[in-house]
């Protein structure tokens, strides 16, 4: 029979190899667990971080409206006591227009304040765009309405327009709010003189006999939300945007308005986020209206991972309707990318990093193969000198006591006579 073959013999593997081989194994295994483990803190990191702003960014927006809009609220109830005690006279226009002034300047967030009567009488301040007071009263002489403009002292400078056909009882807020009998707030909408898209709180008020006298109103331009919007600190290219649930826009923190004007009549009207300019805006919208089946069915927060050109953004969305007839949607839209780019730069540091601990494990494991396989190599030489008849073969200690045992046995091996 012919003898049996070691494989061990027929695949001689270097005992370097044996030493080093699991050892390299072992090390790139545990760094490239110590990396994998860094990615998934890393994205876990983006994750928390990007829930926290958002959080922040909503918390922050609830608060800035509902202190708008309780001030406005407020300022209704007290031109109401005004008017009815008479300490705002609608028939005196010098003492309307000081008043106004004085309660413009003490609540900058309003953009509009009127009172109007159904005697009839009217009385109203608005803020331009551009910052120029517009003062209007009611025309006696032929009905309808006086605007003029304000100089910076607050006096009157110029007619700015005649409305004689204009009858505040005929019109939409003010009309509503004496169907309701009680505060309302309107939809957004645009105004007449200055065109501007706009938020008003209605409050009817009545005499001791119930019989309606008139109504307090106070404006919040929309244009003033959109640029507190802008400020927020959004990471780089995060953007807020709020809109009612029909779709149409209430303020952004884009640089777009949120209402325009109709090439063909002439007329402003309603922006659909949908028909934006802005392509994030258009696209987040149609997403949550396919998510939710319509705009109509969101009723709580949700926070959403959405791809939007081939990119991922944390959405959130949070409805704002604590006031009568309010029924809005906050949606605050983060990218991933503008976390990633540190993210990024951590993880090549954690991946050059864990190269250069592989490397230098490997030529430490190197050296010291070579530092135990060296002794080993000069006692199989000596061995196989012994064996074609050379007894004079001594071998140095070495580092390894076990190695020192050996190369002494073989050394006293060596000098026994023959």
């Amino acid at each position: 029979m012919p003898p049996s073959v070691n494989p061990w013999q027929s695949h001689n593997i270097s005992l370097r190899w044996i030493l080093v081989v699991p050892f390299v194994v072992q090390i790139f295994a545990a760094v490239g667990l110590t990396g994998w483990i860094s990615f998934q803190n890393s994205q876990k990191a983006v994750n928390d971080l990007a829930r926290q702003l958002r959080h922040e960014i909503a918390a922050r927006i609830d608060q800035k409206l509902t202190d708008h809009l309780d001030n406005a609220l407020i300022v209704t109830q007290i031109n109401v006591d005004a008017t009815q005690s008479g300490q705002l006279n609608l028939d005196d226009s010098e003492q309307a227009r000081k008043y106004l002034l004085a309660q413009l300047g003490q609540f900058p967030m309003l953009s509009g304040i009127t009172v109007a009567t159904e005697t009839p009488a009217y009385a109203g301040l608005v803020r331009s765009p551009q910052g120029r007071l517009i003062f209007t009263l009611w025309n006696r002489q032929d009905g309808g309405i006086i605007d003029y403009y304000l100089t910076d002292p607050g006096a009157i400078d110029s007619i700015s327009e005649i409305g004689l056909d204009y009858d505040h009882r005929q019109r939409p807020w003010y009309a509503d709010t004496v169907a309701s009998g009680q505060p309302l707030w309107q939809s957004p909408y645009v105004t007449l003189n200055p065109s501007r898209l706009v938020i008003s709180i209605d409050r009817p008020f009545y005499n001791e006999q119930g019989d309606l006298q008139g109504v307090s109103d106070a404006e919040l331009s929309l244009s003033a939300i959109s640029d507190f919007l802008r400020e927020l600190d959004i990471s780089k290219t995060g953007k807020v945007l709020i809109l009612e649930k029909n779709g149409y826009l209430v303020a952004t923190s884009t640089l777009e308005q949120p209402f325009r004007i109709n090439r063909s009549t002439g007329e402003s009207e309603r922006l659909h986020a949908q028909d934006s300019s802005n392509p994030v805006i258009q696209e987040t919208v149609q997403l949550l209206d396919i998510e939710f089946a319509g705009l109509e069915n969101i009723t709580g927060t949700n926070q959403l991972d959405l791809t939007l050109g081939k990119q991922r953004n944390f959405v959130q969305v949070v409805p704002f309707n604590a006031y009568l007839g309010l029924d809005w949607l906050v949606v605050i839209i983060v990218p991933e990318s503008n976390f990633m780019a540190t993210i990024h730069r951590n993880n090549q540091i954690t991946a050059m990093l864990c190269l250069m601990a592989l490397l230098l494990a490997t030529g430490i494991g190197l050296l010291t193969a070579s530092w135990l396989v060296r002794p080993i190599q000069k006692i199989t030489a000596a061995a196989d000198a012994l064996a074609q008849g050379s007894w004079q073969q001594p071998i140095p200690n070495a580092f390894s006591g076990e190695l020192t045992l050996l190369a002494r046995a073989f050394n006293q091996m060596s000098t026994q006579p023959g």
